[in-house]
């Protein structure tokens, strides 16, 4: 699930799919009258999604909103994402986030025991089993990746927990050393987010009750 940066994160297939589509898929369209007489459900929603915001990443501005995949069943699994840019005199950086949520931990496990590392064509940097309270994660970073602009360093987070997979993709013009501080914090951020993360995103009859 490697993803290249920025200009073609429009080709991926969890993003930007129309509200509209996804709750006639998820309730169908007599439920769509009660949905949006919510006051904006989704919003509600996003607050329960392990994504990073600007308020995790100091100085950086969301480059789009909340993305919502309509693959598969709402009720079995949901696909949100984000992305986050920070711009200064002396560098630029985004953040690209998925995050996964699965009814059955067994099959956000199954997921992660299935990832394909090669996709990254790089070795995990840093490793994390899990236990002990704490989600199991891959950090793999690199340089020079096809389809990464000229000057970028790019590193990808991958993390499990319960009912939940995420994979951030962070991409710097920062040196070496400080594009790896950098990783690090984020990451940091990521592993409180999804320890936290509900059982199951949703907001009243977008909920299915899972246990």
């Amino acid at each position: 699930m490697r993803f290249a940066f920025h200009q073609s994160i429009i080709e991926r297939n969890l993003l930007r799919d129309g509200i509209g589509i996804l709750l006639s898929l998820a309730i169908g369209i007599g439920g769509m009258i009660f949905v949006f007489s919510i006051p904006d459900p989704f919003a509600t929603l996003a607050t329960q999604v392990p994504l990073l915001t600007p308020r995790h990443w100091p100085g950086s501005h969301a480059g789009i909103g909340l993305g919502i995949s309509t693959e598969g069943s709402w009720r079995e699994q949901r696909g949100f994402s984000t992305e986050l840019e920070f711009s200064s005199d002396t560098y630029f950086a985004g953040i690209y986030q998925i995050a996964i949520w699965y009814a059955d931990p067994m099959q956000a496990a199954a997921h992660w025991n299935e990832l394909d590392r090669t996709s990254y064509k790089e070795e995990p940097f840093v490793t994390s089993a899990g236990g002990d309270g704490k989600p199991s994660s891959m950090l793999f970073c690199g340089s020079g990746a096809i389809g990464l602009s000229e000057g970028f360093r790019e590193c990808w987070y991958l993390v499990y927990w319960g009912h939940w997979f995420t994979e951030v993709q962070y991409a710097s013009t920062l040196d070496e050393n400080l594009h790896a501080l950098e990783m690090q914090k984020i990451a940091t951020r990521v592993d409180q987010l999804i320890r936290f993360a509900p059982r199951e995103p949703c907001y009243g009859i977008l909920c299915t009750g899972t246990k």
